[in-house]
Formats: structure tokens, C-alpha cells, sequence
């Protein structure tokens, strides 16, 4: 072992002398381990910012309320999926993993170990994150007046695109049927029968905040299924909608 190591230790001399080998300035790895820490701020911000924006998007615009509607609304809830701000989480905490797995506490440690670890700190700061008012700020900030790059993405998640899928606020009722006013304005009759899925209930009031999801003729739907959406569901409507005021119990008007 003794001579091995001594081998080893002539070889490195060796080809010092021979200057094959160059040596690094101290400040050279400091420099590379201030980048590297950077670095890893860098990312784990952004996966912590985007994680966070997911949790709070999916209820914000009404796609996550999509799944009580069963096999349907799961696939309406998949293709309203934010994949891009995803895939771009999903490649940070790859990148993250990768490069913590330089360090030496990393070492011998098997990688699959690393990446759940990384992702369960990015999920626990991306919960407190959520908690936060800062997305509520910046989501309400755009509807009022859009600023660049932020509020266009803010803006373009908050808009729910999907066929056959509608959110609007009840503004008549009927025996079998009901009106609402769009998030554009328009209003939609909106029919019902005993095939439609209600998870919470068909007893709707007026000013009730609903989504649809159902086939739509002119100014009617038929609707498979109705959901009310309450004010602590963390929902916040499409950007450009003027959701009106609720009226309390003693028939004013209130937030």
C-alpha cells in the first residue's frame, strides 16, 4: 500500500516538473465555489417560484376544480396543465441535483437519494412560498394594468382555454335551469336534467360563482356537470373579468 501510494506520489511530482500539470491560483477555486453557490441559488429560486406558481394557478383560474367532474374534467384539467413552467421546474431540480452531487457530503451517495431530497425542499419552499401574497400581488397587479414579461405570463396562465368548459356568476334561476354572466360578459343559459353532476350540490343562488363544463347551442348549454367554486378556494377568475360583488346576508353588497 506504502508503495503504491509513494508511486503515485512520484508519478504527480513528475509530471509537476515536466509541467504537464498546472497549477490553480487559491482564488481561482474560490471564485469557482462563489459561482457555483450562485448557481445553485439561482436554480433553486426558480424552482421554488415555479413550483409555487403552480400550486397557486391551478385553483386561481378554476383548472384545478376541473377533476370533480370525473373522467371528463381530468382531461380537461390535463390539457390546461401548465406543462412549460413545469418542464422548466422539472429541469432545475435536475440541474440542482446534479450539481450538488459535486459536493463532497453528495459523495457516495446514490443520486436517486439526491433528487428526492432536492425535491422535497423545493415542494416545502414552494408550499411556504404559496402562503405568501406575493403571486396573489402580482395576478391582481396584472389584471389592473399588465407590465412586461410577469404580467403577460400571470395573464396568459390565468385565462382557462378549453372547450365546452365556461365560469361564470349565477344572475337568474329557474326550476331546471339557471343564467350566469361570462367571464366576457355574455350571458349563457345554462339547462340541467338529471344526468348532471353536481359534486356539491344543483342549489345554487344568485351571485354564486359557477363552472360549467357541457356542450354549448347559441346562448344555452347543456350542462353534464355544475360546480360552485366558494370564496376560500383560492380562485380568482380570468384576469380580465369584472367579478362582481356578492351580496351578504342582510341583501347589500360585499366582497
Amino acid at each position: 500500500m506504502t508503495q503504491s501510494l509513494n508511486s503515485l506520489k512520484n508519478k504527480i511530482l513528475e509530471r509537476i516538473a515536466s509541467g504537464k500539470v498546472n497549477m490553480k491560483p487559491r482564488w481561482y477555486f474560490v471564485l469557482r465555489l462563489l459561482v457555483t453557490i450562485a448557481l445553485l441559488a439561482a436554480l433553486g429560486a426558480l424552482a421554488v417560484f415555479l413550483c409555487s406558481f403552480i400550486f397557486f394557478i391551478l385553483p386561481a383560474n378554476g383548472s384545478w376544480f376541473l377533476h370533480d367532474f370525473g373522467a371528463p374534467g381530468w382531461l380537461h384539467f390535463f390539457r390546461l396543465f401548465p406543462y412549460l413552467p413545469a418542464g422548466i421546474l422539472a429541469a432545475s431540480i435536475i440541474l440542482l441535483g446534479l450539481i450538488l452531487e459535486r459536493f463532497s457530503f453528495a459523495y457516495h451517495r446514490p443520486i436517486i437519494y439526491l433528487g428526492l431530497a432536492t425535491l422535497v425542499v423545493v415542494l416545502a419552499g414552494s408550499f411556504i412560498l404559496a402562503k405568501t401574497p406575493m403571486h396573489r400581488a402580482f395576478y391582481q397587479q396584472s389584471k389592473k394594468s399588465p407590465f412586461p414579461v410577469v404580467g403577460d405570463f400571470y395573464r396568459g396562465y390565468g385565462r382557462m382555454r378549453s372547450n365546452n368548459v365556461y365560469l361564470g356568476t349565477v344572475n337568474n334561476i329557474a326550476t331546471s335551469s339557471f343564467q350566469i354572466e361570462t367571464e366576457k360578459g355574455e350571458p349563457l343559459i345554462i339547462m340541467m336534467d338529471e344526468r348532471t353532476n353536481c359534486p356539491f350540490g344543483c342549489n345554487f343562488e344568485l351571485d354564486d360563482t359557477v363552472m360549467i363544463m357541457g356542450e354549448r347551442f347559441d346562448n344555452s348549454v347543456n350542462a353534464l356537470g355544475v360546480r360552485k367554486i366558494k370564496d376560500d378556494e383560492g380562485f380568482f377568475g380570468p384576469p380580465d373579468w369584472p367579478r362582481p360583488p356578492r351580496r351578504c346576508s342582510d341583501k347589500t353588497m360585499c366582497r
